[in-house]
């Protein structure tokens, strides 16, 4: 009996990990490309005050080539806030009300001031 208990709750905790093994790559990814951003703009800050940022090829490839590291890190978040979310509320922890982002109300409203300012800007 106790045999087959410790199984039951081996596989429960095997459950348990797989669910949060893409939580903890997903926050990994967000704060290393956030750090990584930081980095890159910590040295062309650098490079710019002693007025060599033009001269520095090296820099301005590394640059060119970071610049999807902002989408990156907002994937990376919004998947991790999202899937971190849900399990709980799939499993009856806690109420599937707390469990969505936005209203429809304001989902509309935000668009809406999205296409206000877009439309202002140009």
């Amino acid at each position: 009996m106790q045999r087959q208990q410790k199984n039951k709750l081996l596989k429960q905790q095997m459950q348990l990990f797989q669910m949060w093994v893409p939580n903890f790559w997903a926050f990994r990814m967000m704060v290393g490309s956030g750090m990584l951003m930081s980095l890159i703009i910590g040295l062309a800050f650098f490079f710019n005050f002693r007025g060599t940022v033009g001269k520095n090829k090296l820099l301005l490839k590394v640059v060119l080539w970071s610049m999807p590291l902002p989408w990156i890190a907002i994937e990376a978040g919004w998947f991790l806030a999202e899937f971190a979310r849900q399990p709980w509320a799939v499993m009856s922890v806690t109420n599937r009300y707390f469990s969505f982002s936005l209203t429809v109300s304001e989902l509309w409203t935000a668009i809406g001031l999205h296409m206000w300012f877009y439309i202002q800007s140009s």
